[in-house]
């Protein structure tokens, strides 16, 4: 009885670069996710970079900060700061909670006149 040790071994090598193939994919994964810029605040003076500000002040717990960009005219106005971080705190989407698993992003602004819309994309990861 005779082994062919030829084939056995050419099947080893294509497993052997299967796996350094996947151990490869799964350090360039790790890589891109450590190696992103972490969000920064942009330049005042648009309305998607007032929108973009506010939304990573949320983000960062920076209540005040975020307070700031609110309008006296806008209807519900909260009369403080404090007031402002209470009905935060209480929202059911709760960007906080778990800082991975929702993306917001500027999609859209419409500017009439001295008022602008700016549309806001919430996306979810499960």
């Amino acid at each position: 009885m005779t082994l062919n040790t030829g084939s056995a071994r050419s099947a080893d090598r294509f497993l052997l670069g299967i796996v350094l193939g996947m151990v490869a994919l799964v350090g360039v994964a790790f890589a891109v996710v450590l190696l992103r810029p972490q969000p920064t605040y942009q330049p005042d003076g648009t309305p998607e970079a007032s929108a973009h500000n506010y939304l990573l002040a949320l983000r960062q717990e920076d209540e005040a900060r975020a307070y700031g960009y609110l309008s006296p005219r806008l209807a519900g106005y909260p009369a403080s700061i404090e007031a402002f971080a209470t009905a935060v705190r209480n929202e059911i989407w709760e960007l906080r909670s778990d800082r991975s698993s929702v993306a917001l992003s500027v999609v859209e602004t419409r500017v009439v006149g001295d008022t602008a819309w700016v549309t806001v994309k919430q996306t979810w990861f499960d």
